[in-house]
């Protein structure tokens, strides 16, 4: 009497293969799924970075402080690192708050202060009840920003820690 079935070996092999080629097709979608988060979050930063980007350049390109005795667009901390005021109509929290700061924190945050008065280091207090104050980077370690001389043109240099660097240039219209 002729039996047909699978022995004992070859239902071992068949299993064993199976199990082979499941772990391969579980090991190349855990590696896609990862690349994918991976690429998103690098698509986020970019696209968050831009958008950044574009605040700071709608701001200095709105801009219509000119410098004065009392009121200097661009000064140092004791850092040497700069602190941009601007009067610009670029507002996004209360547009009667029209001055916009832009200095670099202690841990590294470069902020953005909008308030009715220009931000005063002297009188952070004062100055922090009335303003709304927003992160715009983490990680900074220099924040440097060049003026040209009786032009709006300016020059933002900003070095993170991890590195990167970002380079913005503003060229106001000519009128």
């Amino acid at each position: 009497m002729k039996r047909s079935g699978f022995t004992l070996i070859e239902l071992l092999i068949s299993i064993a293969l199976f199990a082979i080629i499941t772990i391969f097709l579980y090991q190349t979608l855990d590696m896609n799924e990862k690349s994918n988060i991976f690429y998103e979050q690098k698509l986020e930063s970019y696209q968050n970075a831009d958008d950044l980007k574009f605040i700071i350049y709608e701001d200095i390109l709105n801009n219509s402080a000119i410098d004065t005795n009392k009121t200097k667009v661009i000064t140092k901390d004791k850092n040497d690192n700069t602190i941009l005021r601007l009067y610009t109509s670029n507002t996004f929290h209360n547009s009667f708050y029209a001055n916009v700061t832009y200095f670099l924190g202690k841990e590294g945050n470069l902020f953005r202060i909008e308030s009715k008065e220009f931000f005063n280091p002297e009188a952070v207090y004062d100055v922090l009840k009335k303003s709304y104050i927003d992160v715009i980077y983490t990680g900074v370690e220099k924040f440097r920003v060049v003026k040209k001389e009786k032009e709006k043109d300016f020059a933002l240099y900003i070095l993170f820690t991890n590195g990167e660097k970002i380079f913005i240039t503003v060229s106001s219209p000519k009128s």
